[in-house]
């Protein structure tokens, strides 16, 4: 089973001295709103309540298997009218060749009744039992961590709409913005064009742009309600529930560090590979139960109780009785089956290690692509805030020259609506840099930890990069079925 080594993201974690995000991480944007969503969304979403009633169903499993291993008993008390096969209402007996005629009952019809009580022990020598809780056990914990799993994936995807929202929100400030330069520059152009200075084409071309900045505000506003509506379906409460939004007032956070000595602790910190181990855990103990079958059952019964065919006399010392003794089965006729089950439990134990193998490297895979998309952004960002200041400052000698007469006003206006484009691209940057944000929390787990479920790691004095088959193989020299 794969695990991978510091060299494994080597390139892309180097000089990393980070630190792995906390449970609360959509905290730090300080939005209450934000907040009571995230909640509202782990309570009510259905997915998530899916994965709850799934660990139920796992631990329901586990307990009606424990609650029949081990001593088990039970008690049964009985009473019914019965009628007795009668022989001529005599039998024979031959005593010293002599035939003396005995009457077997007088009456054919009796009332028998029984009271049983019995106990039964599996000794399970080979550990048949202890293998298979440790299967059905990892099966519960898995199940767990995938609740884990289902409430990372709903919070990163309704915080990543709720930033969408955001970005709408400011988007389309800034092209309300330039609706506002383009109406004062179409003013002055219709000035000048009365005067004979401009021509025709030169505002029906600002009629063209005011309208297709008329057709941005009616897109942006649809997206906000498209965003709205499927915010509210993430929460579980309906797609209505999230037109009762108000504006997301998300503050700026510090872009994600890379946390260091990524690749190994990575293994303990996203739930889907903590599922995939447990998965895989559960396979090969299932494999030990299997094996454990190819060997003699014994298990020991006792039993006793009062028995006798007539009420009256039930509860009398001559109605007692009881037995004792060991009892041992041997899988003579069901070595065939023994065979063909432990194959396919070792063919579904390759099954698990290979999805739990491609499971890490698409999280490997995941952690680098986000990694190098946010330090991607992160240069394209830097640029464009220099752009944004270079138009800043052609903006203020622009103004000043109009001020001092020296250029129109619609000179300035047209400075100021290029400043505005570039102000759009940066907002559009800084929008895909926190989605690349939460989707580097997502593939580091978001907070996740496998101590707080339950035992995730190897089994203890096993090694965290040995297959966990290597074990029950390894007992082939000593322990062969074929040969039972």
């Amino acid at each position: 089973m794969y695990s991978p080594g510091p060299e494994a993201l080597a390139q892309t974690t180097k000089d990393a001295d980070g630190v792995w995000p906390e449970a609360q991480w959509f905290a730090s944007f300080h939005d209450p709103q934000l907040d009571a969503l995230v909640v509202e969304a782990c309570a009510g979403n259905p997915d998530i309540q899916m994965a709850s009633a799934r660990i139920a169903e796992a631990q329901s499993q586990l307990d009606q298997f424990a609650s029949g291993t081990g001593l088990t008993g039970g008690a049964t008390a009985a009473a019914y009218k019965a009628r007795m096969p009668a022989i001529d209402g005599a039998a024979n007996v031959n005593v010293d060749g002599i035939t003396v005629p005995i009457n077997l009952f007088s009456d054919p019809w009796v009332s028998p009744g029984s009271v049983i009580v019995g106990a039964n022990y599996e000794l399970d020598l080979w550990g048949k039992n202890r293998a298979l809780t440790q299967s059905l056990m990892s099966a519960r914990d898995a199940a767990r961590v995938d609740a884990q799993q289902a409430r990372l994936t709903i919070t990163t995807s309704l915080v990543t709409l709720y930033g969408r929202l955001a970005y709408e929100y400011a988007r389309r400030d800034l092209i309300q913005a330039k609706r506002h330069e383009a109406g004062e520059l179409d003013a002055i152009r219709r000035t000048r064009e009365a005067r004979g200075i401009d021509s025709t084409y030169s505002a029906q071309q600002e009629q063209i742009e005011r309208a297709a900045l008329r057709m941005q505000m009616q897109t942006i506003d649809d997206s906000i309600t498209q965003t709205q509506l499927q915010i509210g379906a993430l929460t579980g409460a309906g797609p209505e529930r999230g037109l009762s939004l108000q504006r997301p007032t998300l503050a700026d956070t510090d872009t994600l560090s890379v946390p260091a000595n990524l690749p190994l602790e990575l293994l303990g910190r996203r739930p889907d590979i903590v599922a995939a181990r447990l998965r895989v855990q559960a396979a090969t103990a299932k494999i030990a139960a299997t094996r454990a079958q190819f060997y003699p059952n014994i298990n020991l019964s006792a039993g006793g109780g009062l028995s006798s065919l007539s009420l009256g006399s039930l509860f009398s010392s001559a109605s007692a009785f009881f037995a004792l003794g060991p009892a041992v089965s041997l899988p003579i006729f069901e070595l065939g089956q023994l065979h063909s089950q432990l194959h396919g439990d070792y063919a579904q134990a390759d099954e698990t290690i290979a999805l739990y193998n491609k499971t890490l490297d698409g999280a490997l895979a995941e952690v680098a692509r986000s990694i190098a998309t946010m330090r991607n952004l992160t240069a394209l960002i830097d640029e464009q805030q220099q752009i944004v200041a270079a138009r800043e400052q052609i903006l203020a000698v622009a103004t000043e020259r109009q001020r001092r007469g020296l250029i129109p006003q619609a000179d300035v206006l047209a400075q100021r609506d290029m400043k505005l484009d570039e102000q759009l691209r940066l907002l559009e940057l800084n929008a895909q840099r926190r989605d690349a944000d939460i989707a580097l929390i997502r593939a580091l787990g978001g907070g996740f930890e496998a101590n707080q479920t339950g035992p995730a790691a190897a089994s203890p004095g096993q090694p965290a990069n040995q297959d966990p088959r290597e074990s029950l193989r390894d007992d082939r020299s000593s322990i062969n079925p074929s040969s039972s």
